[in-house]
């Protein structure tokens, strides 16, 4: 257009694309070439056993083997009831075998080794049912499960109430979670009439032991009580003033479960490599805890404080102590801070007998209105994990 000038644009510039060298695309070729194509002999599997044997021990992960147990011995109990007053819900499958393994033993070559799998009034023994329930082979059912109604496990709860009046509504509940066990171990799944029948059932037993708690003359509480911190201090100090090495590994034991608070499972699996100093306070951490057996909450750590104005519960100078005679070792045991196979037995017995022995700690415990060692137990900073 006349009257404006026209600025021409500058020519667009050529910028060079830089190609990669080609011997770095030849490797990320042959890497990615790798990654994708696995050799037949790298996916043959060579050992499928112990692939099994893995996956089966995942599987059984799923319970702790102490509750396992809990749950073989109740259930081991309930099939023992069932044999004597309702024969019919124990399969045939099960009683061949009874009488087989009975021919075999009273002829010496079979599994029980000479000993009979057969009480004299014809019950079951404990150790052949267990080993019908924690054997590999799930094929022998123990009852008919199809058979099977809420009314028959409720009539064994009652006979044991009736035979323990003082068992309390979680025992019950720990017999049916063994139930519950009980259908998943052999493959079978709780019909919805059934699972409702039992929470109908078990909501009227939860009101009747309510009810008989109100108005009979029994303890009102279940379970352990908790420690009063004066009695606990009791403890600790006395712990102090004894010179054998045991008591200096009993008080750590105790003053470390009181501060964090934990179960005693919790304390003897604290590693040293879970512990380490912030700031001004001891932080040791749970990997593994009864509510989060999965590990799913966050890895917060509890933290620990040194109590200068009282040092006889000072949980930092009962750890050095404790390392003054003991040493500390992260090799020990797989660097536990509390090594060795059973510590909670051996706190139990310093604590329940050993201590008690003590003039000075029974009178004080008399005082209190403790005079039998299941009380004393009852009143402790903690409880064992199951």
């Amino acid at each position: 257009m006349s009257g404006q000038s026209v600025h021409a644009m500058p020519p667009l510039q050529a910028v060079e694309i830089q190609e990669p060298m080609a011997g770095q695309e030849e490797q990320r070729v042959r890497k990615r070439a790798r990654t994708k194509h696995l050799t037949r002999a790298q996916l043959t599997v060579h050992n499928p056993e112990e692939l099994d044997k893995l996956v089966a021990e995942v599987r059984e992960n799923t319970i702790a083997t102490s509750t396992r147990s809990v749950y073989t011995n109740s259930m081991i109990r309930f099939i023992q009831f069932l044999y004597v007053n309702e024969s019919s819900l124990i399969t045939q499958d099960l009683k061949d075998l009874l009488a087989n393994t009975q021919e075999m033993s009273e002829a010496g070559d079979g599994p029980g080794g000479g000993l009979p799998a057969v009480l004299e009034d014809d019950v079951p023994t404990f150790g052949f049912l267990k080993s019908v329930l924690t054997g590999d082979d799930v094929s022998i059912h123990p009852i008919y499960f199809d058979r099977f109604r809420a009314e028959h496990f409720m009539t064994w709860l009652q006979f044991l109430l009736v035979e323990n009046p003082d068992l309390s509504y979680g025992t019950f509940s720990s017999h049916r979670s063994s139930l519950f066990n009980l259908f998943r171990r052999f493959g079978k799944v709780m019909s919805v009439d059934l699972g409702s029948e039992m929470a109908s059932h078990f909501k009227g037993l939860k009101r009747t032991l309510t009810s008989r708690d109100g108005t009979d003359d029994g303890k009102v509480t279940h379970g352990k009580d908790p420690l009063p911190f004066d009695l606990y201090k009791f403890y600790a100090l006395d712990m102090l003033k004894r010179p054998q090495k045991e008591w200096v590994f009993a008080r750590c034991f105790l003053i470390i479960c009181w501060n964090l608070m934990c179960r005693a499972s919790n304390g003897l699996n604290i590693r040293m490599n879970h512990m380490e100093w912030g700031s001004d306070a001891l932080k040791i951490y749970f990997v593994h805890m009864k509510n989060d057996k999965n590990g799913e909450r966050p890895r917060d750590a509890r933290h620990v404080y040194a109590n200068a104005v009282n040092p006889a519960i000072c949980p930092i100078l009962a750890l050095g102590m404790y390392w003054s005679c003991f040493g500390m070792d992260h090799t020990s045991d797989n660097g536990k801070l509390f090594p060795g196979s059973n510590q909670f037995e051996r706190f139990r017995k310093l604590f329940c007998y050993k201590m008690v022995d003590d003039r000075g700690v029974s009178a004080e415990l008399a005082r209190r209105g403790m005079e039998c060692v299941r009380e004393i137990w009852a009143h402790t900073v903690f409880v064992r994990d199951l």
